[in-house]
């Protein structure tokens, strides 16, 4: 192999390394958004339910 097909060889394997990163990155990225979004789901699912259970204490104790 010649010394510029190396190079062009090295620079290809930098390069499919470099989006692998890019990659990894953006995968983590979206993998935090989605747990906060489920976060902030579940933080509104409780907050409901503790309403819920509120408006049933005071209905029973109307009764």
């Amino acid at each position: 192999m010649t010394f510029l097909g190396r190079r062009a060889k090295i620079r290809q394997s930098k390069r499919k390394v470099q989006r692998e990163r890019i990659l990894k990155h953006l995968n983590m990225t979206v993998n935090g958004s989605s747990y906060a979004e489920m976060t902030l789901a579940l933080a509104e699912i409780q907050l409901k339910s503790d309403l819920i259970v509120k408006t049933l204490a005071n209905f029973v104790i109307a009764l």
